[in-house]
C-alpha cells in the first residue's frame, strides 16, 4: 500500500463541469487518511483559485503542491519548497509582446493578475470555471517581483514557437484545443514538487501514488510506484499510468483510491 498519494484537481478530484465535490471523493480521501496514508494535492492552480472558487470545498489534505510544483506547503500552510521563475523570462515576454498578440497572467505566492482581458482569456477561464483575475495593464514593475508561474493566452502554435526564446521556462499545455500555456521554471514541474515532498517525509517514489488526467500529470504518473489515470484523461496520461480508472463523473476517484490501497 502506498504511503502517500498525490491528486490532481481538475478532472480528477472534481469534474470540469461539476460544482462541489462528490460524496464518494470525501469518503475516499477520508478512507486513505484513516489508514495513515498522506494525501496531497498536486495542481497547476494557484492557492487563491482553490480558495476563491471553492474548488475543493471542505476536503482536507496533508499538503498542497501548487503552480505545477513551484510552490509546496504542508496542511498548515508551512512552506516546504518553492522555486520562482527567472525575471529575465518575463522581460523577454514583454519584448515579444510588442510584435505578437498574447496575454500574460502572472502568479506570485499570494497574488495573481493579468495584463488584459480578451475574448480568448474569458473563454479559457470559463472552460475551467474560474473568473478572470484582476487586470494590471503594465507588468513592468513585476520584473522585481517573485513570480512562480506565468500563463500565456494566444494561438497555441504561436505560443509554442516562442519557447525557443525562453530557455529558463518549462511549458505545459492545458488540454486538447486550449489556446493557453503554463510556464514554470525550467526543470520545475509537478514531479519536482513531488520529489521535494517525498524527500521531506523520507518516502521513496516506489511507495507513492499519483492520480491525474492531464498533460501536466503524465510524468508524475510515471515517476511513482502506482500511477492512476482517470478515464476522462488524455491518451498520454492513460498510457503513462499503471491503471486507468472510470471517469471522474462515474466516481472514478474512489475507484482509484481503492486500487491504490489494495496495494
Amino acid at each position: 500500500m502506498a504511503k502517500i498519494i498525490f491528486f490532481d484537481v481538475d478532472g480528477t478530484l472534481r469534474g470540469f463541469t461539476e460544482h462541489g465535490i462528490r460524496p464518494s471523493v470525501y469518503r475516499a480521501i477520508e478512507k486513505a487518511r484513516s489508514k495513515g496514508v498522506r494525501c496531497f494535492v498536486a495542481t497547476g492552480r494557484h492557492p487563491l483559485e482553490i480558495e476563491e472558487e471553492n474548488l475543493l470545498d471542505k476536503l482536507e489534505f496533508d499538503g498542497y503542491i501548487y503552480l505545477n510544483g513551484s510552490y509546496c506547503v504542508d496542511g498548515s500552510g508551512e512552506l516546504l519548497y518553492h522555486r520562482p521563475i527567472d525575471s529575465s523570462q518575463l522581460a523577454k515576454l514583454l519584448e515579444m509582446q510588442k510584435t505578437r498578440d498574447f496575454s500574460i497572467l502572472l502568479m506570485e505566492a499570494d497574488r495573481m493578475y493579468i495584463d488584459r482581458c480578451t475574448p480568448l482569456v474569458e473563454k479559457m477561464q470559463k472552460l475551467i470555471n474560474t473568473r478572470v483575475p484582476p487586470i494590471v495593464p503594465d507588468l513592468t514593475p513585476s520584473l522585481d517581483k517573485t513570480i512562480y508561474q506565468m500563463i500565456l493566452f494566444g494561438k497555441l502554435d504561436m505560443l509554442v514557437s516562442m519557447m525557443d526564446h525562453l530557455p529558463l521556462c518549462s511549458p505545459t499545455r492545458w488540454f486538447e484545443g486550449a489556446d493557453a500555456l503554463d510556464l514554470s521554471p525550467a526543470g520545475g514541474d509537478k514531479c519536482n514538487g513531488i520529489r521535494k515532498v517525498l524527500e521531506y517525509y523520507g518516502i521513496d517514489a516506489k511507495d507513492a501514488a499519483t492520480v491525474g488526467d492531464g498533460f501536466n500529470d503524465v510524468e508524475m504518473l510515471r515517476m511513482v510506484g502506482t500511477g492512476v489515470a482517470m478515464g476522462n484523461g488524455c491518451d498520454e496520461a492513460k498510457q503513462a499510468a499503471k491503471y486507468v480508472a472510470p471517469d471522474v463523473e462515474e466516481d472514478g476517484l474512489a475507484w482509484a483510491v481503492d486500487r491504490i490501497l489494495e496495494g
